[in-house]
């Protein structure tokens, strides 16, 4: 059973793949940022650096426009175990700054209520790892 880590900020009427856009100098999506604890931040861009790159470039997205558009580059960190210490570590530090910010592990499903095109990157995670969708 593959799970998938989401989030929920309050603005979203659907859950979202864990991301969010980068600024030059950044190390870390400010979202990212509000949903994990501070001390935190240096070992998940340790796991992102580890992870399988499963998408890059153009998505579709209602925020493009026929000037500007919305790339991409979709990360999966994947643990082979359920009581892998890392995964463990990782759930302890959730929900560190934004309590307005619901974060939960999902089981994959197709029927997820996900952010526009989350739901194909979803699906290519899923094809990596033979999982169901």
């Amino acid at each position: 059973m593959l799970e998938v880590l989401v989030v929920k900020f309050p603005f979203l009427d659907n859950w979202a793949l864990l991301g969010g856009s980068l600024e030059p100098g950044e190390a870390l999506p400010q979202k990212i940022k509000q949903v994990l604890r501070r001390e935190f931040w240096p070992q998940f861009q340790k796991l992102l650096n580890q992870g399988t790159e499963i998408y890059k470039g153009y998505v579709d997205d209602p925020r493009n426009t026929d000037n500007a558009w919305i790339e991409t580059v979709a990360i999966s960190v994947h643990f082979e175990d359920q009581n892998d210490i890392e995964m463990k570590r990782l759930n302890s530090f959730l929900q560190g700054c934004d309590f307005e910010v619901m974060v939960r592990w999902q089981v994959v499903d197709k029927k997820i209520p996900l952010y526009v095109n989350h739901k194909e990157l979803l699906r290519k995670a899923t094809v990596l790892f033979g999982a169901y969708f």
